[in-house]
């Protein structure tokens, strides 16, 4: 009897040391945690319940020595989506298509999507976002941005260099004072609920941005116009394409035109490395592995230059010309192309042209030989 107490109250004592073990562990990591480890999972809870949108920072003025300003910025807004804020995905996708004037399919895409925010478009006009806003979409964000702006158009272009996509120098004075330039971005933290709605009623956090500092130059935008105007009467680096024929009414009036256009154009065999890409795209301001994808098009021919981007501005055809060392294998072609004033009409009759490949050549050579057929 008084040995099975005995084998009863050790497997009691046992249980209870196992217990108060246990309860002396789970304690002792809670104290951890509440002590030791507060400010990282409050950090994490913080974390968890706040949306923060970035207020990109105005980047500083570029002035000659007279005070005109030759670098600018222009603002332009980013248009972006909250899955879960989104009431009215329908409505939202067909105004922001309509708006945005994007297919109707990317829209949806990027509206339907789950995540803590989506880019649906960015450097959208002023006055664009400033009509999205209107509308009053729930889960619409519309924030306002910067581009680089110059007044002057080419004026001094080597000098002044350019910046990339981001708003960063990537050459020139742009990139050789980015660290007076560029400002600092502020920030919007609101707070949201376990859905990732934001609260309403809730306070925001501002953190405003801080615009970059401005850079005095010794140039002389009078004395710069001088120079580069006895240049260009010295020399072009143009190439130019002989136009198509017009096509006239009875009447003499013109059915079928043509129009110029600034056309980049490049050896694919010799702008092949990322970086020169990288900057090429930069500059014509294309995605990079869009660039990419015409530098490999062989539609014109494994032999021609490959036309990269068209209706350039007259500041790219001057960078580029002034930088051949950063740009090899690319230049610029005056190119023609048709114009039709009056648009769909009679376009069963006047047809429409484009670019022949050598394999169709091959096949109309190959054919029988007289007229075409229609």
């Amino acid at each position: 009897m008084n040995e099975n107490r005995t084998r009863h109250r050790a497997r009691v004592t046992a249980m209870f040391l196992a217990v108060f073990l246990a309860t002396s562990a789970l304690c002792g990591r809670l104290a951890y945690l509440m002590i030791f480890r507060s400010e990282y999972y409050s950090g994490k809870a913080e974390d968890l319940h706040q949306r923060e949108r970035t207020i990109k920072a105005a980047r500083g003025r570029i002035i000659d020595r007279n005070g005109t300003v030759i670098a600018d910025n222009r603002t332009v807004c980013t248009v972006s989506v909250i899955h879960n804020q989104v009431e009215e995905p329908e409505r939202v996708i067909a105004a922001l298509a309509e708006t945005l004037d994007l297919p109707e399919e990317k829209v949806r895409a990027r509206v339907e999507k789950r995540s803590s925010r989506e880019i649906v478009k960015t450097n959208v006009p002023k006055e664009t976002g400033d009509a999205i806003r209107s509308l009053g979409l729930a889960g619409v964000k519309v924030d306002e941005d910067y581009r680089r702006y110059y007044p002057f158009d080419s004026l001094a272009a080597r000098v002044l260099g350019f910046t990339g996509g981001d708003n960063q120098g990537v050459i020139g004075l742009e990139v050789e004072y980015e660290e007076v330039l560029k400002g600092v971005n502020g920030r919007i933290l609101t707070l949201a609920d376990a859905a990732g709605v934001e609260i309403g009623n809730a306070a925001e956090d501002r953190l405003e941005p801080v615009a970059g500092s401005d850079l005095y130059i010794s140039l002389d935008v009078n004395i710069q116009e001088y120079a580069e105007q006895a240049e260009r009467n010295r020399r072009s680096t143009i190439y130019t394409q002989a136009p198509r024929g017009r096509i006239l009414d009875r009447f003499g009036r013109e059915i079928v035109t043509n129009r110029a256009s600034l056309t980049v154009v490049a050896d694919g065999a010799v702008v092949d490395d990322q970086i020169e890409v990288q900057l090429l795209a930069n500059l014509i301001g294309m995605p990079a592995q869009a660039v990419r994808r015409r530098l490999q098009d062989t539609t014109e021919g494994y032999q021609s230059p490959r036309m990269v981007s068209v209706n350039v501005s007259r500041r790219v055809v001057a960078f580029i010309g002034e930088h051949p060392d950063v740009f090899p294998g690319v230049s610029i072609q005056e190119r023609t192309q048709r114009s039709y004033p009056y648009g769909s009409l009679a376009a069963h009759v006047l047809g429409y042209v484009g670019t022949v490949t050598q394999e169709q050549l091959e096949k109309s050579q190959d054919g029988a030989e007289g007229s075409p057929e229609y």
